[in-house]
């Protein structure tokens, strides 16, 4: 009979720990997006020179962070139900426009003042490791997402990837 109890109280707890995983995964991408806002608060108060560039720095570490513990969720969740799938669009669809506008000022405004500091280097080695977990999130949520849903994403994510790619590009 406990045999019979247990495996009944597993199947009613099944569906809790699902909600769970997407609340975990939700609330660690809007960290993420309040991490790409304090890069982009970092990027608008930067004027040059190598010792202003640490803000940033530390606002790109904070920012890689928090991208790898939301992959890190991500990896650790079962595939998402429809509207688990939705939720985790919405989050996406909510981060998305700063993470392009971050990598916009980041090429156009500051690359060139890094680079006359001498840091260039250093923020583009910070870009491009930021960029691969990027990718690794993205094919973790090929793992999470039903086909439909990531195909909502993949628009997005293509436009991050030339983000990302025209950022690398002016820092080099």
């Amino acid at each position: 009979m406990q045999f019979w109890t247990i495996i009944l109280a597993a199947v009613v707890a099944a569906p809790a720990l699902g909600a769970h995983n997407i609340a975990d995964t939700v609330s660690k991408i809007q960290s993420l997006g309040n991490d790409v806002d304090s890069v982009q608060r970092a990027l608008d108060s930067y004027n040059g020179g190598t010792l202003r560039a640490l803000p940033v720095a530390n606002a790109i570490y904070n920012a890689h962070m928090s991208a790898e513990d939301a992959r890190k969720d991500l990896g650790n969740s079962d595939p998402f139900n429809t509207d688990e799938g939705s939720q985790l669009l919405d989050a996406y669809h909510e981060i998305h426009p700063r993470l392009a506008s971050v990598l916009s000022t980041g090429s156009a405004k500051v690359a060139p003042q890094f680079k006359q500091a001498g840091v260039g280097y250093v923020a583009r080695s910070m870009l491009s490791n930021l960029y691969i977990e990027k990718n690794s999130f993205d094919d973790q949520m090929k793992t999470v997402l039903s086909p439909e849903h990531y195909r909502m994403v993949e628009p997005q994510a293509q436009e991050i990837d030339r983000e990302f790619k025209n950022t690398l590009d002016a820092y080099s």
